[in-house]
């Protein structure tokens, strides 16, 4: 984690006193497995100060937008680091070669983005390799779906979409993985 840390620019000082202070702290973290309109998966990272505060912000949301927790949805999502670049100026087959170099298990074009994907314990050194040669757009180590559900009901797409608000703008959310496919 704290390579993470030093890899995504933050300062020594400001990573030995977050340290210092999560040892006082009382905020617990917790991932949660959610079914969501049209079938999709979603993966919730809460934060609050207790389990049962944590399990009330998600029980409300979920309620109000068509949402409910179910087992087993874990399994359709892979830890994976994700490293995103702006393709300009730079060729496909050069950054391939650099991303197998690196330790990247993956390439993909999107538009005028490069995302790469790595395994999270590769995450560091992959993101602060490629920071040496390239201008990075976004890096996270993230849950990304193995399986994508297709969202094709007008309904269902809407109910998703509000879901998918009411989460992210609560402050006790974290991060929102899901696997819709728009």
């Amino acid at each position: 984690m704290i390579k993470e840390a030093q890899a995504q620019g933050i300062m020594k000082t400001t990573i030995e006193n977050a340290i210092k202070n999560s040892n006082q702290a009382t905020d617990i973290e917790a991932v949660y497995e959610v079914r969501g309109p049209g079938r999709v998966a979603l993966m919730v990272e809460l934060m609050g100060k207790n389990k049962g505060q944590i399990e009330t912000a998600l029980h409300s949301i979920l309620k109000k937008n068509g949402g409910m927790r179910e087992n087993g949805i874990a399994n359709m999502f892979e830890k994976k680091g994700v490293i995103v670049i702006s393709s300009e100026k730079i060729s496909l087959e050069e950054l391939e070669n650099d991303a197998i170099e690196f330790g990247a298990e993956d390439v993909e074009q999107f538009d005028e983005f490069f995302t790469l994907t790595c395994a999270p314990n590769d995450f560091s050194d992959v993101l602060c390799k490629l920071k040496e040669k390239y201008q990075i757009e976004h890096s996270k180590v993230e849950q990304v779906p193995n399986v994508y559900v297709e969202v094709s009901n007008k309904r269902d797409k809407g109910y998703l979409k509000l879901l998918l608000q009411a989460l992210e703008s609560n402050p006790s959310v974290l991060a929102v993985y899901h696997n819709a496919d728009f």
